[in-house]
């Protein structure tokens, strides 16, 4: 059963500035903390949890760890997806000025407060290993650091996949695509590093390919990428796997983030090649090395991309290596009962 809490914006909007000032002053809590710390919102978590009696309650991000004290004696498993402080940290380095400083700051704290979270709850879980790592480097202490290894798991994000690999024909012109969530710095970033170093050599190597952005929430940077020749975007598709299909290649060109990139594991799923930066392939754990192709040099990764277009027969082994990986390591029903069986052992 779910208990939906609704608040108002102006209520929202009011109690985030005035935590967000009260962080900033004491500089002891991410910035992020403070849209959570509303009085009616952890009033009604508790109400919620006394009326409801649950076995174990699952928080979703750390950020909201401020309810922790409302859920009394119940278990709390805590899904931190990523590591926040991973991702700001490496958003710093692609942010200027005081938005750098900002940043940086941001991953600090957070260092600190998911370690001091982590060792408040019973259970908790990231989706990749490298998350795992970077909250476990927060703690000090041997004995400390030995618990929260107990407590903190790797749950792969989970794909609902079909029985066998079925990759459509590759559409003509030949059509590379990068999808995901377009507002998203990371993407955002990374597209745009791949529309003014990589693409130029693409379409010079083939002069006839195109490029697809399709995703959620495309801001004004990547609308204005379909002023590129052979570019198109469209916005929050109907149907991703529309998008996919027939698709020649798929492109991660991340250099930021953290957590898994779906963007990756949708296009394996769909039979796919990808290209992808060291970042992209790092948020996979030990995904097998013929699986993608791995760039972080603009002519390299050009390259690659242009070697997929032009030997299309040349992905067979790579998607299959792929799916193979894919099926072991991503299937949906698999994940759901790891995170199951996770939730049944802390409520004893």
């Amino acid at each position: 059963m779910v208990q939906e809490v609704e608040i108002g914006q102006a209520e929202l909007m009011g109690s985030a500035f005035v935590g967000s000032f009260e962080s900033t002053l004491r500089a002891n809590r991410p910035l992020q903390t403070s849209l959570f710390r509303q009085r009616a919102f952890r009033k009604e978590v508790a109400n919620q949890a006394k009326s409801f009696g649950p076995d174990v309650v699952v928080v979703v991000l750390s950020r909201l760890a401020d309810v922790l004290p409302e859920l009394g004696s119940v278990p709390v498993f805590l899904d931190f997806i990523d590591s926040l402080a991973l991702n700001m940290a490496h958003r710093a380095d692609h942010e200027q000025w005081a938005a750098g400083w900002m940043f940086r700051r941001e991953s600090r704290l957070f260092r600190t407060w998911d370690a001091s979270v982590l060792g408040r709850v019973e259970g908790a879980s990231v989706v990749a290993e490298r998350d795992r790592s970077a909250i476990l480097d927060g703690l000090s202490g041997d004995a400390e650091r030995r618990s929260a290894e107990r407590k903190l798991k790797v749950l792969p994000f989970g794909l609902e996949l079909p029985d066998r690999l079925e990759r459509a024909p590759i559409s003509e012109p030949p059509r590379i695509v990068l999808t995901g969530n377009l507002g998203y710095f990371p993407t955002v970033d990374g597209a745009r590093w791949f529309a003014e170093k990589v693409w130029p050599s693409v379409r010079r190597g083939l002069p006839e390919a195109e490029w697809e952005l399709a995703g959620a929430r495309p801001g004004p940077e990547i609308r204005r990428l379909a002023e590129h020749p052979g570019v198109r975007v469209t916005p929050d598709p109907e149907d991703l796997k529309a998008v996919l299909r027939g698709a020649a290649v798929a492109v991660a060109p991340l250099r930021s983030g953290s957590g898994t990139p779906i963007k990756i594991l949708e296009a394996m799923a769909a039979g796919i090649p990808v290209v992808t930066t060291p970042a992209g392939a790092e948020g996979l754990g030990r995904v097998p090395s013929s699986a993608l192709s791995v760039a972080g040099e603009p002519g390299a990764f050009a390259d690659h991309i242009l070697r997929l277009l032009k030997d299309p027969e040349s992905t067979v082994e790579a998607t299959r290596v792929a799916w193979d990986w894919l099926r072991e390591r991503h299937d949906l029903k698999r994940s759901a009962l790891a995170f199951e069986e996770e939730l049944v052992r802390i409520a004893g």
